[in-house]
């Protein structure tokens, strides 16, 4: 595209970070990352999201936590719920359930009232979390709280996070071979 020069904006971006992401291009994704702010392009939610899960998918976590962290500082009104799921779902991948819960906690605050609230992808990432560290009750008090602060009512993703987590807790965390 560049080789032709056809000029990339932000929706190419948005299907080029996942692959960098996928494919655990952690050096590319830097490179089209600084090629967005030499062009101005503007990072909004969804951008910011794109970068963040691609930072967390090639290992970067501390790259993606400084990208939200920035975000939040200097542009919170580009900063959505997106980022904050992205966020919460890379602490996650990377098994940090307690930054994870933190920053769900953050968002779903009362004191957040009226900004930024959860949403079913918001519980997803938070409930993966759970699962991942084997803590039903915390999982079950999320669910619990999507229907009753939020109105949102659980899916079966949301479900099987649950039961996930009541599996590695009988696991002892350990994951349970198929053979």
């Amino acid at each position: 595209m560049l080789a032709a020069g056809v000029s990339p904006n932000a929706i190419t971006f948005y299907a080029v970070f996942p692959a960098c992401g996928d494919i655990g291009a952690e050096r590319r994704g830097r490179e089209l990352h600084a090629h967005i702010i030499k062009k101005g392009i503007p990072i909004d939610d969804f951008l910011g999201a794109a970068l963040i899960k691609m930072y967390a998918r090639t290992g970067a976590l501390d790259e993606a936590a400084a990208l939200f962290s920035s975000m939040r500082q200097e542009n919170p009104d580009r900063c959505g719920v997106s980022m904050w799921n992205a966020m919460i779902g890379a602490y996650g991948y990377h098994r940090h359930i307690t930054e994870a819960l933190e920053l769900f906690h953050q968002l779903a605050s009362p004191s957040n009232e009226g900004r930024v609230k959860p949403n079913e992808v918001t519980f997803a990432a938070a409930l993966g979390a759970c699962s991942h560290g084997g803590m039903v009750d915390i999982a079950l008090q999320l669910i619990g709280m999507m229907r009753s602060r939020f109105g949102i009512t659980p899916n079966a993703h949301h479900h099987t996070c649950v039961i996930d987590a009541l599996g590695r807790a009988a696991t002892g965390g350990r994951e349970i071979s198929s053979r």
